[in-house]
């Protein structure tokens, strides 16, 4: 499940453009052929933001075409 490896990744990003402040959402674009999916990576976004700044933050995903897997914006407090 490559999904853990991709939500912790997305945890790191989110902390550097964050800058210490609670993250509340992220925007995502995700493909029909990027080999991720959607539910499995809700679900481990969820376990590995548990206990940090990211937790409860809401993934808000765009789906799309092609293979496209991108964090298109963050939201903090």
């Amino acid at each position: 499940m490559h999904e853990v490896s991709i939500a912790q990744h997305l945890i790191e990003l989110s902390y550097q453009a964050a800058e210490g402040q609670k993250i509340l959402s992220l925007q995502l674009r995700l493909g029909s052929t990027s080999c991720v999916a959607e539910e499995s990576l809700r679900f481990c976004f969820d376990v590995v933001a548990r206990g940090t700044l990211a937790q409860g933050a809401r993934l808000d995903i765009e789906l799309v075409p092609g293979p496209e897997f991108q964090l298109v914006s963050l939201e903090v407090e």
